[in-house]
């Protein structure tokens, strides 16, 4: 024990959750397996890694004086499983050196970590693409959960903006085909679905279809996966606005005893104006009857907007109709707000419009005040109202 306290500087420790595994030595190294033994986050030198199960790994620095700025890597699968490797190399070291070895059934998960060792995130992601089409985005408050694809792309798709679902035809799934599909999620995730509590049906589009699917898909999902306190507790969908809400009173109700807990939107702005730059076909009279009819069956909402859309020519405008839009709005703190940085890719439409009017993105200040100009429109939290959050698509990964 003293020449491996020598060797470290302090033992290395050995944490469990019930659904977590960590060896750790002090607060710079920390390795976090699932039930499975894959990866599922990792610190050292100075950086965080997390893992998605199709390989690929977002890799932040920890904050600190030299770090100014975050600047996330977002590693392809190739590279992300280069870096678990390493990660297993280094997580041997410390496990060699613990004084304890875990209680059952962390010991057989120990046991696959030290004889298969990166090979079982290989396996995993190798048989990824069979299992889900690619998953462009969720609500950071589901990046954990479980992703149900009951539809595959957006069947919209035209947002000047996004870039999610570009290439990709919008279908929904037949009953039996999505039956399969989450026996074929279920075997991938093994016993690490034990981590997950809440579903998320997608994909862009999924809370929209006729009330007899979707109806007949939650009561499948219940049929399928353990629920209650130990289990699953709730179920959330992405919706879009073009065509309004199409589910009367009754049947918002029977989706939310269904386990149905939040929508989310993809609200952008309160402003027609901006709305139309982005080729959104929302309108905020709409919005604002859908979370109502929404809030009256006493299902929550989750609202995404855009900071910095239109640039630094519509960036009053926006801000300023967008805060009027959200003093509206019937919200409290079952909802939550999103307000995500708008990272225009160089070849998307919006940056097409943006070289053709002269806008120019905004900075992180106007950015700033752009947001606290939003946040004057809700209530405080404190006073019952929703939370509110910056939200970043670059920190994504399906995991």
């Amino acid at each position: 024990m003293k020449l491996r306290q020598v060797e470290f500087g302090v033992m290395p420790q050995v944490r469990v959750s019930p659904d977590l595994f960590a060896v750790e030595i002090g607060a710079e190294s920390s390795f976090s397996f699932d039930r499975t033994g894959c990866l599922v986050r990792a610190l050292w030198d100075g950086r965080l890694s997390r893992w998605g199960l199709d390989g690929a790994c977002l890799v932040k620095p920890l904050p600190g004086p030299e770090v100014r700025q975050r600047r996330q890597i977002r590693l392809d699968v190739a590279d992300g499983l280069a870096r678990a490797a390493q990660a297993y190399e280094k997580a041997a070291v410390l496990l060699k050196a613990v004084d304890r070895r875990p209680e059952p059934p962390w010991d057989d998960v120990l046991a696959r970590i030290e004889a298969f060792g990166v090979q079982l995130m290989e396996s995993r992601a190798r048989r990824y693409p069979s299992v889900y089409e690619p998953v462009g985005i969720l609500p950071p408050d589901q990046y954990g959960a479980l992703v149900l694809q009951l539809t595959v792309g957006c069947r919209y798709n035209r947002c000047r903006f996004c870039t999610f679902y570009r290439g990709r035809t919008y279908r929904q799934k037949s009953p039996e085909e999505f039956g399969e599909h989450i026996e074929a999620v279920l075997d991938l995730l093994g016993a690490a679905l034990g981590r997950r509590r809440s579903v998320f049906l997608g994909d862009a589009n999924a809370f929209g279809l006729p009330f007899p699917q979707l109806h007949a898909a939650l009561e499948l999902i219940k049929a399928k996966l353990p629920w209650g306190p130990q289990g699953f507790r709730e179920i959330n969908s992405f919706m879009d606005l073009f065509g309004g809400m199409s589910y009367r009173p009754e049947e918002l109700e029977t989706l939310r005893r269904l386990g149905l807990r939040r929508i989310h939107i993809g609200a952008e702005s309160g402003s027609p104006t901006v709305l139309q730059v982005l080729n959104k076909p929302n309108s905020p009279r709409r919005l604002v009857q859908t979370v109502e009819a929404l809030k009256a069956a006493g299902i929550g909402v989750g609202l995404i907007f855009l900071l910095g859309a239109g640039g630094d020519l519509l960036q009053t405008i926006h801000a300023e109709e967008t805060a009027e839009l959200l003093s509206q709005l019937p919200l409290d703190a079952k909802d939550v707000v999103y307000l995500s940085e708008l990272v225009v890719e160089p070849d998307s439409e919006y940056a097409r419009w943006a070289r053709s009017v002269g806008a120019v993105g905004l900075d992180e200040e106007a950015l700033r005040q752009q947001e606290r100009i939003i946040r004057r429109g809700l209530r405080p939290v404190g006073q019952g109202g929703p939370a509110c959050t910056r939200y970043d698509i670059r920190e994504f990964v399906h995991y």
